[in-house]
């Protein structure tokens, strides 16, 4: 009988580091999903202050060459 409540207590130890390491695995890949959002929205600002920046050069050239016409 003592060797069943043994195993029971083992069983009971490996579920419990089974849980904490699927609960982990779940914590990394939700920061990692935020992570790589949070990435893609910096990617996309940057890219559009870029062109918006270019745009405006642009933009401020061509009066620059209307005025002096």
């Amino acid at each position: 009988m003592l060797l069943g409540v043994e195993f029971q207590q083992a069983i009971s130890v490996v579920e419990t580091i089974a849980a904490r390491t699927e609960d982990r695995i779940m914590y990394d890949q939700r920061l990692k999903a935020q992570r790589d959002y949070e990435w893609g929205l910096d990617s996309a600002r940057q890219e559009g202050l870029g062109k918006g920046l270019e745009k405006g050069e642009a933009d401020l050239q061509q009066r620059l060459r209307s005025r002096d016409s």
